[in-house]
């Protein structure tokens, strides 16, 4: 008896322990439940886990697997859904989420079999298929090697995201611990605090908090600044009276504020006039000119999900905002929108073919539209979440945000510059315009030979630059005269060399030009040839020493020429008829301008003499040729003497020698009427030479003789 009612007892007690823990497992699930429809995913977690451990249930294991992915935690998730797809009571979207989640961690060869399961019962989705071909095909490794990606040193342990250039330095969110002391339900994380740290690239000072003059208990970035700097568009949570605001469907919505700076800190903040609390406006930002506001918004009208919207500002106000279109929205995400320098839109998608999570993807503008996104593959893209790209023009690096690193647990700030940029080349023929193959083209970088390549059958060739170096590439092919065209200081857009090379000639044309008053070069001068067999001008300009080339036809007379202002005009005749070996013909041009003063040297005279010479004939026989090939110049000639015997004498000396000099160049031809001579004795000495007055200078015979001179001065040209 007694052991009958011990068994009673022990019956009892066992039946009011297991009513007590079931009622207490069916509390813990109402929480869950509760706490799964307020989007507070990370407080539900351990609830879901607890009543899992006791009892399994498909909906509920679907729940918990749905909060892992949504808290990015897909290692949990991923347990969690093998389980559930494992069940024949699978439904068609938790084998697509588990497709995700395994996208997320990189296992393709996994995820492309649920992706197929999928598929199978709903083949009509394009988006999906998309993904699966995608996956397939490997479609977005290309860029590997072009970008180096870096995780910030600054990062901290709780997540930091969305960097934007600041002043000389990143303003960025961050969950860190010094910032906000309220936590978010949806990650039990810390609100989002906006930070500020000086700097470039991955070398930062320590972050400071970035002063507001009124900042939320909640949610504060990410942020958008004019290009001034002293306008600020800011995401922050609904909130009245200090408390959050949920809608209807209990989801806590988010909106725009903007801010001006005063006194080194932004204040008079002010509402976005198309805020809601039935819908979120988010991820402001403001273009260069001020003049139009990007955000993403849920807001009706649009595709799905969150959409990529555009306001103009009209008369200081936003006007009505304009969907961008399927061009760029989707029916699921599409956030953080971007404007680079170029004007191409850069955003974050989850409804688009991608590597996994959000990936960022690319608009081109043209004529100015949008075109359809395409993804801008990896590295910039993982396949984890990767948004809130920007580009940093200034300092040629960017910055973007992502949870690759820690495998889904924490956003973080990455850098991201080009390894090199890519270089598209073409050797063509510079008559024809024809591609040339096979040409040689040798690069060296900063003096050194970096690579030697060879073009292709359409005359092309590929290399990859470092930014800020120094380039030469040297063409050459049989044949052809070598070419090198130079690439300094390679900036961040991709580059585009093109090298004409010229056929060897035959016959060449060459030459230097000058001014005859002092003999210095004329550099990027014009020189004209002119092909008298076609009547065709071509013209040249010199180098830098003053020298020309042409190249020459066979069997053709040609006339080259060059002119100058107030100077006699040049010209010569040369001919390639009758030449049968290579030849190089010369054309040199000195010009005589007005006003120059030219020395005739070696014109000397017997003593108290001022009959010519005949070596003085042959000197002044060089004058002759010049007054002939120049009929329209006109000279003053004159005689100096040096300060020996006296003034008057040397003068009246002087005229006499310039007067027999123009005599003798009449007698050869010249008009008089084109000439005059003057004596100047010692009236002009060009040295230190004195003989005369209170002041004498002796000197020696050498200086003397640099006195004793004739010289000729044009007059006039034409």
């Amino acid at each position: 008896m007694i052991v009958s009612q011990i068994k009673k007892i022990i019956f009892a007690v066992a039946a009011l322990f297991i009513a007590t823990a079931s009622f207490a497992q069916q509390d813990d699930l109402v929480l869950a439940d509760q706490l799964y429809s307020k989007y507070s995913f990370g407080k539900a977690i351990p609830l879901y886990e607890k009543v899992l451990s006791k009892n399994y249930n498909h909906g509920t294991a679907s729940k918990l697997a749905d909060c892992y992915r949504k808290n990015n935690q897909y290692k949990e998730a991923e347990k969690w859904y093998e389980r559930i797809t494992a069940d024949t009571n699978a439904t068609n979207n938790e084998h697509l989420q588990y497709a995700k989640v395994l996208i997320s961690l990189d296992k393709k060869d996994k995820a492309e079999m649920h992706l197929e399961k999928y598929l199978a019962k709903n083949p009509n989705d394009k988006l999906v298929a998309e993904q699966l071909n995608a996956l397939k095909n490997n479609t977005f490794g290309e860029q590997q090697g072009s970008w180096i990606v870096k995780r910030l040193l600054i990062n901290s342990v709780n997540g930091d995201m969305c960097a934007v250039p600041y002043e000389d330095g990143i303003v960025f969110a961050s969950s860190r611990e010094d910032g906000k002391s309220k936590t978010q339900d949806w990650t039990s994380k810390p609100y989002l605090s906006l930070w500020f740290s000086k700097g470039k690239e991955n070398n930062f000072s320590t972050p400071v908090l970035l002063e507001l003059a009124d900042k939320s208990k909640y949610n504060d970035g990410p942020v958008s600044f004019s290009s001034d700097g002293n306008e600020m568009y800011i995401t922050r949570n609904y909130e009245e009276n200090g408390k959050i605001v949920r809608d209807q469907n209990r989801i806590v919505r988010l909106k725009i504020l903007s801010a001006t700076k005063a006194n080194g800190k932004f204040d008079a903040f002010k509402e976005f006039k198309y805020n809601n609390k039935t819908y979120s406006c988010a991820h402001p930002f403001i273009s260069k000119d001020g003049n139009k506001l990007y955000f993403a918004s849920d807001m009706p009208g649009g595709k799905g999900g969150m959409d990529i919207w555009v306001c103009n500002r009209v008369n200081g106000d936003w006007d009505k905002p304009v969907n961008l279109g399927a061009e760029v929205n989707t029916t699921e995400n599409e956030v953080f929108p971007y404007i680079d320098h170029e004007g191409s839109l850069f955003f974050s998608s989850n409804g688009r073919s991608g590597m996994g999570g959000l990936d960022i993807f690319k608009c081109e503008v043209e004529n100015g539209k949008f075109k359809t996104a395409e993804n801008i593959g990896s590295p910039l893209n993982s396949t984890y979440d990767d948004f809130a790209y920007v580009y940093d023009k200034k300092n040629m690096c960017g910055y973007l945000t992502s949870n690759r690193d820690t495998k889904n647990e924490n956003d973080d700030l990455y850098m991201f510059k080009k390894n090199c940029v890519p270089l598209d080349g073409l050797v063509y023929d510079k008559e024809t315009n024809l591609p040339l193959a096979n040409a040689k083209v040798v690069i060296n970088e900063g003096g050194n030979k970096f690579a030697e390549v060879q073009t292709d059958d359409k005359g092309k060739f590929k290399s990859c630059l470092s930014i800020g170096q120094n380039y030469d590439f040297i063409a050459s092919k049989d044949e052809y005269r070598e070419n090198k065209v130079s690439i300094n200081g390679v900036n961040d857009e991709p580059q585009v060399l093109k090298i004409p090379l010229s056929k060897i000639p035959a016959f060449t044309l060459e030459g230097h030009v000058y001014l005859e008053e002092d003999k210095s070069s004329l550099p990027n001068h014009p020189v004209k040839l002119m092909n008298l067999k076609t009547n065709k001008e071509t013209e040249t300009l010199t180098d830098a020493n003053g020298n020309y080339h042409f190249d020459l036809e066979p069997e053709t007379n040609y006339k080259v020429m060059t002119f100058r202002e107030n100077c006699a005009d040049n010209f010569a005749d040369r001919s390639t008829i009758g030449l049968t070996k290579s030849t190089v013909l010369k054309a040199d041009f000195g010009f005589f301008c007005q006003g120059d003063v030219i020395r005739v040297d070696n014109i000397y005279y017997d003593l108290a003499k001022w009959n010519i010479r005949p070596d003085a004939a042959k000197e002044l026989d060089k004058l002759v040729d010049i007054m002939k090939k120049y009929p329209k110049m006109q000279i003053e000639l004159g005689s100096h003497t040096d300060c020996r015997a006296s003034y008057k004498y040397n003068m009246d000396l002087s005229e006499k020698r310039a007067k027999s000099a123009v005599q003798y160049i009449v007698k050869k031809g010249v008009e008089a009427s084109r000439m005059t001579y003057k004596g100047y004795g010692e009236s002009k000495l060009i040295n230190h030479c004195e003989c005369e007055g209170t002041r004498v200078v002796p000197c020696t015979e050498e200086e003397h003789q640099q006195n004793r001179r004739t010289e000729f001065k044009v007059l006039n040209v034409k």
